[in-house]
């Protein structure tokens, strides 16, 4: 990440819910995809709603591509 700071972005590792030290709600329906990906859209609405190269791995890429559709704004890369 300093490496992407040092080229001028605006970096920032987020974990999903249920994910290392993040809350762990207790129902199931708390996980679904909708609301993994409206908990990334809320996130990138909290930066500001600008343009974003967003970087996921594992379930977080799964809720990538979705957000990237979903984007209100159509920011997302």
């Amino acid at each position: 990440m300093p490496a992407v700071a040092d080229a001028g972005f605006r970096a920032a590792a987020v974990d999903l819910r249920g994910y290392n030290e993040s809350d762990r709600p207790s129902r199931v329906a708390d996980y679904r995809l909708r609301t993994l990906v409206d908990d990334i859209d809320g996130f990138l609405d909290a930066l500001g709603g600008g343009p974003v190269h967003l970087v996921a791995h594992d379930w977080g890429a799964d809720t990538r591509g979705f957000t990237r559709r979903s984007n209100r704004n159509g920011s997302s890369r």
